[in-house]
């Protein structure tokens, strides 16, 4: 059992920037489509996993297609490998595609689903999801694929749900809302009865039979529902052709269910597409997505392969675009910014990245071109840089912007800007004026406003470029600042899983008490190094030094004091790391 004894006062408020896709259609056909291999995935099957990745994404357009009406497909798919995987061919480098942004991602398996295809869909009726997960066996071994149907069907209904926001209609075993199968009433020879149906949306009435998958026979009925272990089990070969939502693993299905006679909804059946979109066919909310606004039917003879490209992830370039004028001054707004700047210069970019230095006041000008973070002494260098210039009247923030874009970032690969600011512009060029120029550049903006007069603009900036928006009050005591800064860090290009860093524990604290202590555990899967980092505000709290003592009562007590940013650090190496539970 771990303890950890630290005096100091500790809190975290975390802004969340939701995904924002840079998906278009474009004459019919989807662009900018982006499907990512993890980097915790081995380099060996990458020419099997990209190969695969073709052929199933042209499968899907095929099927997209069809089952649209001849309105969409895939037009241009995007495929990002790792920046760690130097040895396979790539057509070019990646400019603004990332894993964590990706539609379509290949990764581990997830113990839940295992490697069946799904997407993370947690909204409501019509909203996007976040992401398709497929696993390296379901696309490379045909006898995993198979359980859930032909790939290029299973992931054109993927994507149905990633896009438009539409659910599965069929149920699920023991599922009391959403069951396997349900009775509605008929009238059979004059006589009204009730009729067992499997939970679905056909165009016509399926043909099958119902089994108990415990003993391979026919289903015992106790009353009018059958036992658990009952499954309706569809007659293949029979000619329906809805829907992808319920069947898409058999041969004829190609069509989602429409609210006309053709392909008629059942807005009867309890399963999810009707209870979250109120008895609304896929179609109709297909239909209501601005995909399909003033889109016509194209030609039946197009072709709807697919254009791909291999992309390497590079490394992030970053550039702080720092506000140096008078009005930074209000409740020291500056040497906080300072501050927040300086921990994550010296504790949070990762190594290899690229970072720069911009101030403005009535000018722009260029403190630190970019430089790589390769040692404490990079760090140092510019984190020094941060406090090196003086406050000056006059605010013209697209000269800092314009500088850094033209400057400092250009003919760079997957660009960051860094915007802290107060936003109480006053000097042109402004962030309207230089909009365009940083959009078309490619550059993603991170926005901190300090106060709600710069919040609007700033914020319209960073969703523009498909960046992200924070606001820090005067009252914030440098957290809301430090967390700010941490947002930029999901631009960098992930780990391998032999380097990625896993966060086990955090603790916040605020309150009169002389002493702060934690628990937290050592998982035996964790086969790295054990860092323990205390944050304060005012070094003035911390009057001994934080201890961390293992499960077998050993106690670390040696720590570095990083007196720039108030921080003192811990690390324990990976042989003296005692696994199981820590408490204190």
């Amino acid at each position: 059992m771990w303890r950890l004894i630290a005096l100091g006062v500790l809190f975290c408020q975390v802004t969340i920037a939701s995904r924002m896709s840079r998906v278009i259609v474009r004459d019919n056909g989807y662009e900018n489509v982006v499907v990512a291999i993890s980097p915790m995935l081995r380099e060996d099957k990458a020419q099997n996993i990209i190969q695969a990745i073709k052929v199933s994404m042209t499968e899907a357009s095929e099927v997209l297609f069809t089952a649209t009406k001849q309105k969409l497909y895939f037009k241009d798919v995007k495929i990002l490998v790792p920046k760690s995987w130097t040895n396979t061919n790539i057509d070019a480098i990646a400019t603004t595609e990332r894993f964590e942004e990706s539609e379509l991602r290949i990764d581990l398996v997830n113990s839940v689903y295992n490697t069946q295809p799904y997407t993370v869909q947690p909204g409501g009726c019509g909203d996007p999801g976040l992401y398709i997960h497929l696993t390296p066996d379901y696309l490379l071994d045909d006898e995993q694929a198979k359980w859930w149907g032909p790939r290029g069907k299973v992931l054109a209904k993927e994507w149905a749900h990633l896009r438009w926001g539409v659910f599965e209609e069929i149920g699920y075993p023991d599922d009391l809302n959403l069951p396997l199968f349900y009775l509605e009433q008929e009238i059979v020879n004059n006589t009204v009865k009730k009729v067992l149906k499997p939970n679905t949306c056909t165009d016509k009435i399926p043909l099958g039979s119902w089994r108990d998958i415990s003993t391979g026979g026919e289903c015992h009925f106790a009353g009018e529902i059958p036992g658990r272990d009952c499954r309706f089990v569809p007659k293949t070969g029979q000619n329906i052709i809805t829907s992808l939502m319920a069947y898409q693993y058999m041969d004829n299905v190609k069509e989602f269910c429409n609210n006309i006679s053709l392909h008629a909804h059942n807005d009867i059946a309890p399963n999810r597409q009707n209870l979250l979109c109120n008895g609304l066919s896929v179609w109709e909310v297909m239909e209501a997505h601005s995909d399909f606004q003033d889109l016509s039917e194209a030609s039946h003879n197009m072709t709807v392969i697919p254009r791909f490209t291999v992309v390497r992830e590079e490394v992030a370039s970053f550039v702080i675009v720092l506000d140096y004028s008078q009005s930074m001054t209000t409740a020291n707004r500056i040497f906080r910014l300072q501050k927040s700047a300086q921990r994550w210069i010296l504790h949070e970019v990762a190594q290899g990245s690229f970072v720069g230095i911009v101030g403005f006041s009535g000018t722009g000008f260029i403190m630190e071109r970019l430089l790589e973070i390769t040692n404490d002494n990079s760090r140092q260098h510019l984190a020094a840089s941060i406090v090196n210039e003086t406050l000056s009247t006059g605010i013209c923030i697209g000269c800092g912007l314009r500088k850094a874009v033209t400057e400092v970032l250009n003919g760079r690969h997957n660009k960051v800007i860094i915007l802290i600011s107060d936003g109480e512009e006053n000097i042109p060029p402004y962030i309207d004026d230089v909009m365009n120029e940083v959009v078309s550049s490619g550059t993603r903006v991170v926005s901190i406003a300090y106060g709600d007069k710069a919040a609007q603009k700033l914020e319209e900036l960073a969703q523009n470029t498909g960046g992200k928006s924070y606001i820090v009050y005067d009252n914030d005591d440098g957290t809301m600042a430090d967390d700010a800064f941490d947002g930029a860090l999901t631009y960098q290009p992930g780990d391998s899983l032999s380097n990625v860093t896993v966060e086990i524990y955090e603790y916040s604290y605020q309150g009169p008490n002389k002493f702060a202590n934690g628990n937290f555990t050592v998982d035996a899967t964790l086969g790295r190094n054990l860092t323990y980092h205390l944050d304060t505000n005012f070094a003035s709290h911390i009057t001994t030094p934080p201890v961390l003592v293992s499960p077998n009562g050993t106690v670390y007590n040696t720590s570095s004091q990083d007196s720039t940013v108030n921080l003192w650090t811990i690390h324990v190496d990976f042989a003296k790391v005692s696994k199981g539970m820590h408490s204190g």
